[in-house]
């Protein structure tokens, strides 16, 4: 499992609304097409936590 939090650039507050939707979304279908399992997603203004199962085939730095 990793524990990934991806950040917007100087932390602007842009995670708002239809926005954050979207994007939760599409980090969804990407993890589901690569069979990976999010076993835990909340979003903030400014970032998003994701932890997620992955296969030990993978590694972190192509995962992100």
């Amino acid at each position: 499992m990793a524990h990934l939090i991806f950040a917007t650039k100087y932390r602007k507050k842009l995670l708002l609304g239809k926005f954050r939707q979207d994007i939760k979304r599409y980090i969804y279908e990407t993890c589901t097409q690569r069979h990976w399992y999010i076993k835990r997603m909340e979003a903030d203004k400014d970032h998003i936590h994701i932890l997620l199962q992955y296969n030990p085939t993978d590694s972190v730095t192509s995962i992100v």
